[in-house]
């Protein structure tokens, strides 16, 4: 199996099987993919008590082999979703 489909598996496995953020989470860690289509997509990868059990699952997830990570992990308070345009 080349590297492209791995990729493309990753990302539609986490279109299929998304983990949502629970509303108790303070912060989210998101990840940033390109589709097979190129196109840029944010998903919601899980939700942390405090910044720095979020920071440090994101440190994890960037130490997976290539053809596993996204492109960039981010984690942000549960109140900003980055799917969405700047001031709505």
């Amino acid at each position: 199996m080349t590297i492209r489909w791995v990729r493309i598996l990753a990302a539609f496995l986490l279109v299929v099987v998304p983990t949502t953020a629970s509303a108790t989470c303070a912060w989210v860690l998101w990840g940033q993919t390109v589709d097979p289509w190129n196109a840029v997509a944010a998903l919601p990868l899980g939700g942390w008590p405090s910044r720095d059990a979020c920071e440090q699952e994101r440190a994890r997830r960037e130490q997976a082999p290539p053809e596993l990570r996204m492109a960039t992990y981010t984690c942000l308070p549960e109140s900003v979703d980055p799917r969405r345009p700047k001031g709505t």
